[in-house]
């Protein structure tokens, strides 16, 4: 009898410890609203995202990169250099990057073929799957799902700058 209780209690717990952990709710059945909620900001479909605004570029050293995959140079947009990594270290572009604004969707894109990188010194702090078509532009992380870019000609413009 105290097996099954022990199991039982074990059991429950752990339901509870990863219902509590799930940050994304979809249950449209029930007419919950969808959302996310990432350091205690709830965000809705539809609502603004600014990913990279808490990033002070002012201090450290810096670094943006994209990586092109091979694969995805035929669907890639002509509005940015041709080459398979781009990059910056340009405080006024990495200042338009915290700029960079996307849409909350809920969703997830499929396959995303090139990176998106931010170094501090020589760490990763962030890492997103970039999609740089000429009619879709937006950014795939586990932390968002994908999130298409608000303003995809704002984006272009400061990737044209990046290094070769």
């Amino acid at each position: 009898m105290r097996i099954g209780l022990i199991i039982i209690l074990v059991a429950g717990i752990g339901y509870m410890f990863f219902s509590s952990c799930k940050s994304k709710t979809n249950n449209a059945a029930n007419n919950i609203v969808e959302k996310l909620i990432i350091d205690s900001t709830t965000y809705q479909i539809g609502d603004t995202i600014t990913p990279f605004e808490n990033y002070n570029f002012s201090q450290g050293s810096w670094k943006a990169e994209i990586k092109i995959s091979s694969d995805d140079n035929m669907d890639l947009s002509k509005k940015i250099p041709k080459a398979p990594t781009l990059t910056t270290t340009n405080k006024i572009l990495l200042e338009k990057i915290r700029n960079w604004k996307f849409i909350y969707t809920n969703g997830d894109m499929t396959t995303v073929l090139n990176n998106f990188k931010l170094f501090k010194g020589d760490s990763v702090v962030a890492s997103y799957g970039i999609v740089l078509d000429e009619n879709t532009v937006g950014l795939q992380s586990q932390q968002y799902g994908w999130i298409p870019a608000l303003d995809s000609s704002f984006i272009f413009e400061t990737i044209k700058m990046f290094d070769k």
